[in-house]
């Protein structure tokens, strides 16, 4: 809230040197409100990590928003309508449906139990912890971009996007490794 205050101001006192690009305010509110929805899948992923849940946990990790912002562009495509407050939108609508159906499978594993009456300091600190470094995973994994769009031209956006997802599809391989092939060896190992 205080991130979107500040920026909110910060577009209305220095509009020239925040909004080079000259992106309408409802593509930054839109931008502004996928944040929540992005660390609640974030932090769902980290629970159904926990949960020896991989699949789910890679699609609330990093697969679901990136495959469903694929289907929603050759969507937009295929109907003429790609400006930035539909691809906005389509971020919008993508990090809901992900933060939605993480939050569903978490309910549902079996490992969701109502909260007790008491407060559990121990669980209320490592929570802190989990929500500041998802804010930040996602601030490093998606703010680099949106930064970047304001300060530079089109193609050099392209081309830094481009490395970000290369550089996101190496820790998915890493992810899956660790996840799958790792354990694996690990039991073979064991087994002699």
């Amino acid at each position: 809230f205080v991130a979107a205050v500040t920026l909110f101001v910060g577009f209305y006192l220095f509009p020239n040197q925040l909004n080079q690009t000259n992106s309408p305010i409802v593509a930054i509110t839109l931008a502004l409100m996928c944040v929540p929805f992005l660390v609640l899948g974030q932090t769902n992923s980290r629970v159904l990590q926990a949960s020896k849940m991989v699949v789910p946990s890679l699609f609330a990790l990093q697969l679901g928003v990136s495959v469903l912002m694929v289907l929603f562009i050759i969507g937009l495509s295929t109907l003429h309508l790609q400006n930035i407050n539909s691809l906005m939108t389509a971020l919008l609508l993508a990090s809901l449906i992900v933060s939605i159906a993480s939050t569903t499978k978490w309910f549902s594993s079996g490992q969701y139990q109502k909260p007790t009456p008491t407060t559990n300091i121990e669980l209320i600190s490592s929570a802190k912890q989990v929500w500041i470094g998802s804010i930040f995973t996602n601030i490093l994994q998606w703010g680099s971009i949106v930064i970047a769009g304001f300060f530079i031209s089109t193609t050099e956006l392209g081309l830094l996007a481009a490395a970000q997802r290369t550089s996101l599809l190496i820790g998915f391989v890493l992810i899956t490794i660790n996840f799958v092939v790792a354990p694996m060896f690990a039991s073979l190992f064991k087994e002699g």
